[in-house]
């Protein structure tokens, strides 16, 4: 077994983390990770077995374990706004755990490496945003996420994230304040509004809608 990235090794694993095995770099595999021609882990590919086995046994995409009452998914923050999401949902502390540890996620200046990835690999479904958000969304629903094929973008499959039971906002690792998360959306909504404009206008009266329940679920302004 590897040791712990010393960037990481501070952050307390769950149970569950803890069976993860732990890369060369010193960071946990995640339980859909792919293993690449090397042999070794692929943290930017996704195991298409792992997929399919997380929607039929509702198994947590981050530990593989059964997930609980609880579901969480973590998302950027338009995903907040469209409530959907590219992949399974997780265990509420292994989703926290990943937004602390993942250096996507906790590095807001961090950018995806594509060297060398496979020509073969699938696009997630729906349409991304070539970004880093900054700021993540951890959504936690009672309900099972209900997966669905996009009507627009990738051909795959996305997830509804049901109603809201607990919404958390995480910049770099911690909790963002509000104004982070504010920016963060402003930075990327005129993308989900160039969409819905080329759908008509019932489309952005929906964008509207969902933008502005969206703002309700905002973490709450920081008392001095």
């Amino acid at each position: 077994m590897n040791e712990l990235n010393a960037s990481i090794k501070d952050i307390p694993r769950p149970v569950e983390i803890e069976q993860l095995p732990v890369d060369a770099r010193g960071f946990v595999v995640p339980w859909f990770v792919a293993t690449g021609d090397d042999g070794q882990p692929d943290h930017r590919m996704i195991d298409g077995r792992k997929f399919t086995k997380a929607i039929r046994e509702q198994r947590c995409w981050v530990c593989g374990g059964k997930l609980g009452r609880i579901k969480a998914s973590v998302v950027g923050g338009m995903c907040a706004i469209n409530v959907i999401s590219s992949e399974p949902p997780s265990h509420p502390q292994c989703a926290r755990y990943a937004v602390q540890a993942c250096p996507f996620m906790s590095r807001p200046r961090a950018r995806r490496n594509e060297k060398a990835l496979p020509e073969d690999r699938r696009e997630a479904a729906g349409i991304a945003l070539d970004r880093n958000p900054g700021v993540v969304v951890i959504w936690e629903s009672l309900h099972r996420s209900k997966p669905f094929t996009p009507m627009h973008g990738a051909q795959g499959t996305l997830f509804d994230l049901g109603a809201p039971y607990r919404v958390t906002w995480w910049r770099e690792g911690r909790p963002a304040t509000r104004a982070e998360v504010i920016t963060s959306l402003t930075d990327g909504l005129p993308a989900l509004l160039r969409v819905a404009a080329a759908e008509g206008r019932e489309a952005v009266d929906a964008l509207e809608a969902a933008t502005a329940r969206a703002s309700k679920l905002l973490p709450a302004e920081a008392r001095a």
